[in-house]
């Protein structure tokens, strides 16, 4: 008794004088049950399992997972038969507020002789071989309506139940997140053959993100070069755009058009007819703009709304957007110029959005600093993230990296770049461009990757410190953040999902600390 109590003081001491965590806050993993059959054990979501991956050596006697209302969070059960058999793990009850859903892993090719676990299928009965595990990926989700406290679920996996204890926080996450995300969806008619579009805006929203890129379809542009005459047909693309701004609400979206990339692309000729080098582009193109901020004006959507006019330009590219830059200001006061660049000085007064490569050769934190404080955005990418298949919780860790550094936003260049250049169906071929899959059978719906969770979560945690920030002040937040991220550069994290979930924990308990004490 009196180690126990000594345990718990010198606990209270640490985390209130020294923001420590307590290592055992959460239980990261550990033998649920043994059977003649298989061994049952759970793991956090952060732990990469591979088929041959051995048990925890440690047992717990139940699953031990902590949210919010308002939030998800995902855990792994693992299955690891002693012989050749078929399984099916269920959820036996249900709880107001709360809900816990199911799904399998899949594994996808990275190369010709190396598969990772990254594609969710929807769970179902599962045969398995002796000595390979199987993986059913839990989310847990709770909404508005739950109350705080501990609840239990009881799920079976054939006969054999399993406990899942769960922890509500006594505070809401917000419905919008604290860090925006642009995840760019590509669309093509072939695309369409195997998605539906509002499927993949609804995933989208599902996983916190409010911003798909371009929407589909966009404005139909004509140039009559008799009457020389610019007219915008808004009519297929105002119907989506109700769906999404006002029905999802989508919070930011990008308008063409897009002028080139470091990548060699260069559009000379504006819709094909008109060079941008000429005087009459200036015009027209201005009429475009003209056209387009008013709509948009009267719309109310002109906030939300982003013109990306270039790609990672290099030094060549400079005087050309420039000049496409100058026709925005001039006849579209109000839509904002998106570019992904670190700010530079020639493009000072023309770009409201700079977003910056996530790596300390391109990331000037003072001139970035200098361009926060005139009212512009900054976003951040790394396009690597997609490439981390052997480490997913990276992608956990970048909304943690966004609030350390303040930045607006999170930008993927793709989220589901199925074409015939990347290899579509029914090739499962994770990697860069690829954060949902294409779907199985006559569903629509896309399918999500543990990427793509985690990246949600990440999202979430970022809320965490957010209300945090909000209660204790910064630098309390960023003493949390600083355990994970100790610079820009991906080699400068700490991938660790136990240390992670036991931030997080210790974050919400401080957070609900801070509120009984009616810091608001």
């Amino acid at each position: 008794m009196r180690n126990s109590l000594l345990k718990w003081l010198i606990l209270i001491i640490c985390t209130y004088l020294f923001n420590c965590v307590d290592p055992l806050a959460s239980g990261a993993e550990g033998i649920l049950k043994e059977t003649v059959d298989y061994t049952i054990w759970w793991a956090l979501s952060g732990k990469r399992i591979m088929k041959e991956t051995l048990p925890s050596r440690l047992v717990s006697d139940s699953v031990q997972i902590y949210l919010a209302r308002n939030e998800a969070e995902s855990f792994q059960v693992v299955v690891r038969p002693k012989r050749d058999l078929h399984v099916q793990l269920r959820n036996i009850n249900m709880i107001e507020g709360l809900t816990i859903s199911c799904n399998t892993v899949g594994f996808v090719r990275v190369d010709e002789s190396h598969s990772v676990p990254d594609i969710l299928y929807e769970c179902g009965e599962v045969n398995l071989k002796k000595g390979e595990n199987a993986i059913f990926w839990m989310t847990a989700r709770t909404d508005s309506r739950i109350k705080a406290g501990d609840y239990r679920f009881t799920l079976r996996m054939n006969g054999d139940k399993i406990s899942v204890h769960v922890h509500i926080f006594d505070f809401t996450l917000p419905i919008k997140p604290t860090i925006d995300t642009l995840a760019r969806i590509w669309w093509n008619e072939e695309v369409g053959k195997y998605v539906e579009i509002k499927e993949v805006y609804k995933n989208l929203k599902e996983h916190r993100i409010h911003n798909g890129g371009p929407i589909t379809p966009s404005f139909k542009v004509t140039f009559d070069e008799l009457d020389k005459r610019v007219e915008v047909d808004f009519r297929a693309f105002d119907q989506m755009a109700e769906y999404l701004l006002r029905e999802l609400e989508y919070n930011g979206f990008i308008v063409p058009f897009f002028f080139g990339n470091r990548g060699g692309l260069f559009n000379e000729k504006w819709l094909n007819k008109l060079p941008i080098t000429s005087p009459e582009f200036e015009k027209y193109f201005g009429s475009y703009c003209a056209q387009v901020a008013q709509h948009l004006k009267e719309k109310g959507w002109i906030k939300k709304a982003y013109m990306q006019l270039w790609d990672e330009p290099v030094e060549k590219d400079l005087k050309t957007i420039v000049k496409i830059a100058r026709v925005v200001k001039r006849t579209a006061p109000g839509l904002k110029v998106y570019i992904t660049t670190p700010p530079r000085k020639e493009l000072y007064g023309l770009v409201d959005a700079w977003s910056v490569l996530l790596q300390r050769k391109y990331f000037d934190a003072t001139a970035i600093e200098k361009r926060q404080q005139l009212g512009e955005e900054i976003w951040g990418y790394q396009n690597d993230h997609f490439n981390y298949l052997s480490h997913p919780l990276h992608m956990r860790l970048l909304p943690w990296l966004a609030k350390k550094y303040n930045l607006q936003g999170i930008e993927w260049w793709a989220i589901n770049r199925w074409d015939k250049y990347f290899g579509v169906k029914p090739q499962w071929k994770a990697g860069n461009g690829v954060l949902l899959y294409l779907p199985v059978g006559q569903d629509k719906k896309p399918l999500n990757s543990i990427r793509w969770e985690l990246y949600r979560d990440g999202l979430e945690d970022a809320d965490y410190l957010s209300l945090l920030e909000k209660k204790a002040g910064r630098d309390n937040m960023i003493r949390y953040v600083d355990k994970l991220i100790k610079g820009i550069d991906p080699e400068e994290r700490v991938v660790d999902p136990q240390l992670l979930d036991s931030l997080r924990i210790a974050i919400g308990k401080e957070i609900e600390r801070l509120s009984t004490h009616g810091q608001n």
